[in-house]
């Protein structure tokens, strides 16, 4: 049945590109153009040089400050600076930052589970400059950046407070009844060589080919969005066209007029940008890829651990941005 389904869905797709040439074509130009003039220009330089900073062991010196408010939320200087970059870049940076320090064995298991809950998110400039314009000018753009970011907060706080709960019940376990004292688990003694840093050249093909390879998908779910908002129409055609495409959704229930009242079309537009749309999750599976060579080392990185908290941020965001409208009316 699975095999039936994969091969039913690329077909109908290719059918629908034959019998809609002239659809596809203007959804596919939308789709490149969102991504040379907004996604490129954005990601391109910061990928660049966070990975050449990565390569050559500047994170460390560079997040030193930071080390003991990091080290009391059960972070290194790795996972916060892969935290950073999800925060002030958008999608996909948090997960491809979290995976390159992922591939060389420097996040533990709850860096990883962090980083997965809360790195991606969208950039602030993204909510800037896109999508507080396009809220109703009765709603502050303020309200748009607490809802965003509160359940991030309230994702990450909970985390940590799991981690530090399993850690001190793991010390439990160890505990000396003779001694009174703590014993330490047994860890292997293994030795660690530092590996060569990449070259310019490399890291530059590197980034190419990644954001290649992000506009590609960009592209793919930009036509499905015109699909979308070409044969359907209401709440449904809002809901797949936000679904497949965060930009093109949050624009389309920008200009839903009276399908919805203020707060509902306001907690939309949140819940899609907190989504971040199919083709954030397609690209943000697209770099952690790379490392699911070792399953061991892929633990907390998942696409489908991904999707989950993607879930709950859009559905918690969407909730608090109604309840803000409600309880604290805009003046």
């Amino acid at each position: 049945m699975k095999k039936i389904l994969s091969a039913l869905f690329p077909a109908l797709i290719l059918a629908l590109l034959l019998s809609h040439p002239r659809l596809s074509a203007d959804g596919a130009q939308k789709g490149l153009l969102l991504w040379f003039n907004t996604v490129f220009p954005t990601l391109f330089p910061f990928m660049l040089f966070s990975k050449l900073l990565a390569e050559h062991g500047g994170v460390r010196l560079l997040l030193a400050p930071f080390h003991p408010v990091l080290e009391h939320l059960g972070m290194s200087v790795y996972s916060g600076y892969a935290l950073l970059a999800g925060l002030l870049c958008g999608y996909p940076m948090g997960m491809k930052t979290a995976a390159d320090f992922n591939r060389k064995s420097l996040l533990s298991a709850h860096e990883k589970r962090l980083l997965t809950a809360i790195s991606a998110s969208p950039s602030p400039m993204f909510i800037a400059g896109y999508a507080a314009p396009r809220l109703n000018p009765a709603v502050p753009s303020n309200y748009l950046v607490l809802a965003l970011y509160t359940p991030l907060l309230l994702v990450g706080s909970l985390l940590c407070i799991y981690n530090k709960v399993t850690s001190f019940s793991l010390q439990n376990r160890f505990f000396s009844k003779e001694t009174g004292s703590v014993k330490p688990a047994r860890t292997k003694s293994t030795s660690v060589s530092v590996p060569v840093p990449a070259s310019f050249d490399t890291i530059l093909m590197d980034c190419i080919e990644l954001q290649v390879r992000i506009g590609g998908l960009i592209m793919l779910y930009s036509i499905l969005a015109a699909f979308a908002d070409a044969f359907c129409s209401g709440t449904l055609r809002l809901f797949l066209i936000g679904t497949a495409e965060m930009t093109t959704g949050i624009d389309a229930i920008a200009r839903s007029g009276a399908i919805f009242s203020i707060p509902v079309q306001s907690g939309a537009m949140a819940a899609c940008a907190a989504f971040g749309g199919l083709s954030g999750i397609a690209q943000t599976n697209s770099v952690i890829r790379d490392s699911r060579k070792d399953r061991e080392k892929n633990a907390g990185l998942s696409i489908r651990h991904y999707v989950l908290w993607k879930l709950v941020h859009a559905s918690l965001s969407f909730v608090l941005f109604i309840l803000l409208l409600r309880r604290m009316p805009p003046v």
